[in-house]
């Protein structure tokens, strides 16, 4: 079953195969009664090599019984160093027992003497096997060839569920050199003098990396690319206890050791993944030295000199905490930091979450240091919270230049404010802005990092950037008190993005609403307002007078977005008279949903009549819009004649817009209206309409692929 498994993984890797059907299967097995041709179990080879160099052609199998196969030896092709197997051509070996029952054995140590478990090469695949006790040459031969790979030397090859286990060589790779690795485990081999403890210059997925070590380099993977993968307790004497140059993701980087710098990681390239309990015993960057790091959790590292969690390099969307510095950086030192949630981090001396970082769009909460900057020292940071901070007798901002930032005391600089930033739940570090938050659009934009925030959502929402790790959904109504009536809901009113949000204006006893202002623009003396796909903050007042003395009432008309209501406002009308008013929706998006009086639902209706007024009333209309077909949008433009429309665009990362126009009102007539223009790229397009009759001509716009 192993090998069927293992046979089916290989065909996910077409390239290495000519044709489907497989040539011809040798057998190896050191318990065979005989000794050759290798046809069959009962006539195996003992020796692998000799099954290998009977399977001639591309795609031949080799099937290998259990044992310890410690015997043979064959050179390195341009090289020197013996192999226990040399394999040069794409076949596949398969141990049909299990990596746990078939071994290959190579021989130590260091030296000319010494056996390296296997060279592959020429597409070849290697299944379900353990390399063992294999070793290189030190002083003498090729520095990659003959020093590098002391389980194998894979170049081109893959190897598939191996136990990788007890190898050394002398420069790269003591497990393996170069190839693809998969489903394997690679543990407690060496790099004496070199890079890549357990592998150099692999691509490797779905394996653990434990317990290797790397004199300068790389203590797990040094120069590879790592998917799925878990590095552990690996070390180095100098750099990057666990990955050394790499490029990973999704994987696990734990428990490793770097005598100098870089516990977890040292100039590695590294997303989504958690790098944890990593040591720079004597110096930066418990969890990461330089390098760039996305979408990550780093926590619980531990370095001497700087930087806890990080020291240099381009932090970014990250969460940096629980980690711990001797002296500056608990959470992170030097470097860029983007979009992070830096917390409960500590430094033995200066800034307990940050030291001497680029910072933008970051929260630093409940940080401490001893000597200085609790949040944060010689930072300089834009649009940022530091709060909650701790640091006895110094200042929680220490140093450095902030702007558009939430801290207290405030430290100087533009944009600046000092109230606490409203997060979700402070105690259990949900630190999202509240609908409350003072945080929420009060950045600035030109320091927005873009792209996305910590939570994955869109940086900037509602036009204005948030201060903070965290884009908020939502945009504000600022409503004013209203003299002598209400605005609801009242106050800062929290919008969620693109949503609706109706206003109710109610004058008091013995006024009428006058106007209402909405944006700095007057609405009319309106009773309903309505913001449609709210996408920025607003403002929102209105005015009442005193009801007119004599015979005079006021009927307040107020239309929602999709449609009109005329006449509207606040119209006076001569007691005893009656008053119509007309309603119409927009012909191409909306439809009217219910019409109100005096806050009773009269239903659905084009035309209302207040008969014999003699007492004050309101009138609000309410639509439903809805979208158009072949998926439009619903914004639509009306051009009427000898009138310009001017349409700008800006179309990216292959999206353009076909443009529309038709005189019809008609919604469903739209399915059969061709394009006006196809708007591709970023540009502007200038529309005059040139009908000669007063006809309106109505336009819009869909994004469309190309």
């Amino acid at each position: 079953m192993k090998w069927l498994a293992t046979l089916n993984l290989a065909l996910c890797f077409p390239f290495l195969i000519s044709q489907t059907v497989f040539s011809a299967t040798r057998y190896a097995w050191l318990s065979s009664p005989t000794n050759g041709p290798g046809t069959s179990w009962s006539t195996a080879f003992h020796e692998i090599q000799d099954a290998i160099d009977a399977a001639t052609n591309a795609n031949d199998i080799v099937l290998v019984g259990a044992g310890v196969y410690s015997t043979g030896t064959r050179a390195t092709p341009g090289g020197v160093l013996l192999n226990r197997i040399v394999v040069t051509n794409a076949i596949r070996i398969h141990g049909v027992d299990g990596y746990e029952s078939t071994i290959i054995a190579g021989q130590g140590p260091l030296g000319d003497s010494a056996v390296r478990c296997a060279y592959l090469s020429g597409g070849a695949l290697l299944a379900d096997f353990t390399f063992s006790n294999g070793f290189t040459r030190a002083t003498t031969g090729d520095y990659f060839l003959d020093r590098s790979g002391g389980g194998a030397y894979a170049g081109g090859a893959i190897i598939s569920n191996c136990a990788v286990v007890k190898n050394t060589a002398y420069s790269f790779g003591g497990g393996i050199y170069k190839g693809m690795v998969t489903y394997s485990t690679i543990k407690a081999n060496n790099s004496t003098e070199g890079y890549g403890g357990g592998i150099y210059g692999v691509n490797i997925d779905n394996s653990v990396i434990a317990g290797n070590y790397a004199k300068y380099g790389g203590g797990g993977s040094a120069t590879g690319t790592l998917i799925y993968c878990t590095v552990a307790s690996n070390q180095s004497d100098y750099a990057g206890g666990g990955l050394y140059g790499d490029v990973a993701s999704i994987c696990m980087v734990n428990d490793n050791q770097s005598d100098l710098s870089g516990g977890g990681t040292f100039n590695a390239r590294i997303r989504q993944s958690t790098i944890r309990g990593n040591k720079a015993l004597g110096g930066y960057g418990g969890g990461c030295y330089s390098g760039l790091v996305y979408n990550c959790i780093i926590t619980s590292n531990n370095a001497y000199w700087a930087g806890g969690g990080t020291y240099d390099g381009v932090v970014s969307n990250s969460t940096i905490c629980s980690n711990v510095v001797t002296y500056s950086g608990g959470g992170t030192a030097t470097g860029t930091v983007i979009n992070c949630v830096i917390f409960d981090n500590e430094a033995g001396s200066y800034g307990g979450g940050s030291a001497n970082s680029v910072m933008s769009n970051c929260t630093v909460v409940g940080n401490s240091a001893v000597s200085g900057g609790g949040a944060t020292y010689l930072a300089d940071a834009r649009n940022s919270i530091f709060y909650y901070n701790t640091a006895p007798g110094f200042p929680n901002c220490q140093a450095g230049t902030y702007l558009y930032c939430c801290t207290t005391p405030d430290p100087g600089g533009t944009g600046n404010i000092t109230v606490a930033p409203g997060f979700v739940d402070l105690a259990q570090r949900d630190l999202h802005l509240s609908t409350t938050s003072m945080c929420i659009n009060v950045g600035n934009n030109l320091y927005a990092p873009g792209g996305l925030d910590r939570g994955g959502n869109a940086r900037i929402r509602g036009s204005v950037v948030d201060i903070g790790a965290y884009e908020s959904p939502y945009v504000f109504i600022n409503v004013s008190v209203m003299a002598n009536g209400t605005i609801s809901p009242s106050g800062r009113v929290a919008v969620i993005e693109f949503a609706n949000q109706i206003m109710t204006i109610t004058a008091a006893s013995g006024y009428y609403v006058n106007d209402v202002i909405v944006d700095g623009v007057s609405r009319g003396g309106v009773t309903m307002y309505e913001f449609y796909k709210v996408t920025t903050n607003h403002t929102i007042s209105a005015q009442s007078l005193l009801l007119p003395a004599g015979p005079t009432n006021v009927i307040n008309a107020s239309a929602g977005f999709g449609g009109t209501i005329q006449p509207s406002g606040a119209v006076l009308v001569p007691r005893g008279s009656n008053q119509v008013f007309t309603i119409m929706a927009n012909p191409v998006f909306a439809a009217i949903n219910d019409v109100k009086t005096n806050g009773y639902s009269i239903g659905i209706t084009n035309t209302v009549t207040f008969f014999n007024v003699d007492t004050n009333h309101t009138i609000d209309v309410f639509f439903s819009t809805y979208a158009d077909t072949n998926g439009y949008s619903v914004g639509t433009f009306q051009l009427n004649s000898s009138n310009e429309v001017v349409f700008s665009w800006i179309a990216t990362n292959g999206w353009a817009y076909t443009l529309q126009q038709t005189p019809t009102l008609v919604p469903a007539a739209w399915s059969n209206v061709p394009p006006y223009v196809d708007m591709i790229g970023d540009g502007i397009n200038y529309i005059m309409n040139d009908i000669g009759t007063n006809v309106s001509m109505f336009y819009r716009f869909k994004a469309f692929a190309y």
